[in-house]
């Protein structure tokens, strides 16, 4: 058997997921090849992979995928599919074209189909053509891999069924977080760390200015680029925080592990967050957490008062609020760091391998029994 996963660029912490999916689809006695759209995607600072990905395929591998459109990506992604020939297809999200070509691939040469989401109720404006556009891709879907909790009600909230979902597709490989080293001892006042692209979803401004009324000793780091760097610099200034916060810029991903060394608590104030990966990698460090309520990661991985605390991040009090719970709880820092490791042991290389195979299993067994009523309905006739 073959499955193909379809990905728009694949990103450092994916291609390790998709290794360790490689592995178990091998011992299955299947193969698993990967198709990225474009070689680089310029507004995350992807680059190219390189050579020796094992079934790892780029279609435009010198271009950026955001420079390419469906009329290019329809017939060269069409011709590599046909050239695989894959059992089943796995198609991340339902809103690009990638995905959908992958979906009428999958229902013309008689494939089974997986959805990929990590789409949840808060991470979504509704729009009237959008919600269509969900249904009918739900409708000729047969298993979905969703991120987690608050994804899979969402799922089922538009009528898609829980028992052909599995859980896990948002993980990292914990282990490259978790031997980085001890967490350093705490200091004289809260360090909080923010890994990010600065967008406008992940509410820097406002958790910026909720800061100017934050009473206690504090400094914030934010690290990560993006187009909305200049907004947060000027909400620092007009806070007149520039001795607390700073934004010393990206950091390459390899460089994480050492930056969370230098923090005491990971800070996720996000207005709209599928998952929030990041987080992930803070607590496989040994952190603390502080997560908003918009992020799709909160409900699986953030257990009030154990490994951190929750918080609305529309609401500059409650952002408050919650880092200074986290203040006043700074004698178990270290049993918090602790329990966040406990927590993400389970979110891990092993769980996406397994949620990616048993919804491909879902999707052949789906595909295998609607050939077989065509077949019945053609000899019928």
């Amino acid at each position: 058997m073959r499955a193909v996963t379809i990905h728009a660029k694949l990103a450092p912490f994916q291609v390790a997921s998709l290794n360790a999916a490689e592995r178990m689809f091998a011992r299955a006695g299947w193969e698993l090849h990967c198709i990225e759209i474009g070689g680089r995607q310029d507004t995350y600072g992807w680059q190219d992979l390189g050579e020796g990905n094992g079934g790892f395929r780029s279609l435009f591998r010198d271009e950026d995928y955001a420079a390419l459109g469906p009329h290019r990506i329809g017939p060269a992604l069409w011709r590599e599919l046909s050239a695989i020939e894959p059992d089943v297809v796995a198609a991340n999200g339902w809103g690009f074209a990638e995905s959908w070509v992958g979906l009428f691939f999958a229902r013309c040469c008689g494939a089974g189909l997986v959805l990929v989401s990590d789409a949840h109720a808060r991470s979504l404006r509704k729009r009237a053509w959008k919600q269509v556009a969900k249904h009918g891709f739900l409708a000729a879907t047969d298993a979905a891999f969703v991120a987690g909790t608050p994804h899979l009600a969402f799922l089922q909230g538009l009528g898609f069924p829980a028992d052909r979902c599995t859980l896990g597709c948002d993980v990292i490989d914990n282990s490259l977080f978790r031997n980085a080293g001890p967490m350093p001892s705490p200091g004289s006042g809260l360090r909080l760390v923010t890994c990010a692209r600065l967008i406008p979803e992940k509410n820097l401004p406002v958790a910026v200015m909720s800061f100017r009324e934050l009473n206690l000793p504090f400094s914030w780091r934010i690290v990560g680029d993006g187009p909305e760097r200049d907004a947060v610099s000027a909400a620092v200034g007009r806070a007149a925080l520039g001795d607390k916060i700073q934004l010393p810029g990206r950091v390459e991903y390899t460089g994480l592990p050492a930056v969370h060394r230098q923090h005491d608590v990971y800070f996720q104030p996000s207005i709209s967050d599928t998952w929030a990966l990041a987080v992930n990698e803070a607590m496989a460090s040994g952190m603390p957490v502080l997560v908003s309520k918009q992020c799709g990661c909160h409900e699986d991985l953030v257990k009030e008062g154990v490994n951190g605390f929750t918080f609305d991040a529309r609401d500059p009090a409650a952002i408050r609020a919650a880092v200074t719970k986290m203040w006043e709880a700074r004698d178990r820092w270290p049993e918090m760091g602790r329990a966040s490791q406990d927590i993400i042991k389970d979110w891990d290389l092993d769980r996406f391998a397994k949620g990616l195979y048993d919804a491909c299993e879902i999707a052949l067994r789906r595909s295998k029994e609607r050939r077989a009523r065509r077949s019945w309905a053609g000899r019928r006739l």
